[in-house]
């Protein structure tokens, strides 16, 4: 029989992580760092954001699968790795990318999206969320709209 690593639950940890959206594609980057081989559940999930691509170092990661909850997780080799997850934004104008094994720090890089669930000194909560710049400026115009007409209603009265 084995003995359970020394290191679990914490085997592997996020050091790093940086998300770069632009007007039609998602990037984020992640810094890993492992104590042993072993796996670890990726950002996003089947009901939010999943990545179209997945590299390790450079390479086709290779040890990708799904949990019941829809959980991408990512087998990954004892050391250091930079892991890349792409995919495209196109027609989408909210994204909620879940953290299931939070970075220590998040770097965003966000042109005409409004992110959500970061602290002002990079730390993410459980999750981050993405709003199209123009999705949220129509949805401020519909609420004051809707302010006006509660308003002006009143003052007919």
């Amino acid at each position: 029989m084995f003995a359970p690593a020394d290191c679990l639950p914490g085997c592997a940890d996020i050091a790093r992580m940086k998300l770069t959206a632009s007007s039609d594609a998602l990037q984020i980057r992640i810094e890993v760092h492992a104590d042993i081989d072993t796996s670890l559940p990726l950002p996003g999930g089947a009901n939010q954001w999943l990545p179209d691509r997945v590299s390790v170092d450079g390479k086709p990661a290779a040890g990708l699968a799904r949990d019941k909850s829809g959980a991408l997780w990512l087998q990954i080799a004892r050391g250091v790795h930079q892991v890349t997850l792409e995919s495209p934004l196109a027609g989408r104008d909210t994204i909620r990318i879940a953290l299931p094994l939070r970075p220590r720090h998040v770097e965003v890089v966000a042109e005409g999206w409004t992110v959500e669930g970061l602290g002002t000194n990079g730390e993410p909560g459980e999750s981050l969320q993405l709003l199209r710049a123009s999705a949220r400026a129509a949805a401020a115009r519909q609420s004051r709209a809707a302010s006006c007409r509660r308003l002006c209603a009143w003052s007919e009265l």
